[in-house]
């Protein structure tokens, strides 16, 4: 035994050893995530569809794949909490890093600073990113309404220099060389 670390078997090391690899390939995604949705907002700002599109299937893409990295990654990280007597239920993080030996808490402590600063600029982004589109989307609807609003009024011409509007009912009683 060393210091107060309970003697354990080499799987016990080999998960752990997997489990931040997971972690590492979760936190290079999400940065992924994030990047995403930083370029979707500067598209959805220059207004190009073609880019939004694209940025937010990237997205889609990134999701499924957390998706299955979630998969690989949960019953590695069943077996971690096990053999390391965490409570199985509304387990944290923290906690596991409290239980593991000491390299492994720093490795897992790294692992949980950078994904906390990662997942908070992204909730950022979207925030920010949500906030535009609504903006943009009122300010578009209220457009559409005000047109939908004005009265159509067939043009009439102009005076006979081609200066003023004609009013309703009042005809150019001569004609220029401008028309």
């Amino acid at each position: 035994m060393i210091g107060n670390e309970p003697n354990r078997d080499a799987g016990d090391e080999v998960d752990l050893a997997r489990l931040c690899l997971l972690f590492e390939d979760e936190l290079s995604r999400q940065k992924q995530v994030y990047a995403a949705c930083c370029a979707q907002g500067e598209a959805a700002r220059r207004n190009a569809i073609d880019d939004l599109e694209a940025h937010t299937a990237t997205l889609v893409a990134l999701m499924e794949d957390a998706f299955r990295g979630e998969e690989e990654r949960l019953p590695v990280l069943e077996r971690v909490v096990s053999q390391y007597d965490v409570p199985r239920e509304n387990h944290t993080l923290t906690q596991l890093i409290d239980a593991v030996p000491y390299r492994w808490q720093v490795r897992l402590r790294d692992f949980q600073a950078k994904i906390s600063d990662v997942i908070s600029s992204t909730q950022d982004e979207v925030r920010n990113n949500q906030s535009y589109m609504m903006r943009a989307s009122m300010q578009m609807q209220d457009a559409l309404t005000t047109s939908l609003q004005t009265e159509e009024r067939v043009a009439e011409g102009y005076s006979h220099d081609g200066t003023e509007p004609i009013l309703p009912g009042q005809r150019p009683a001569v004609l220029n060389a401008l028309g």
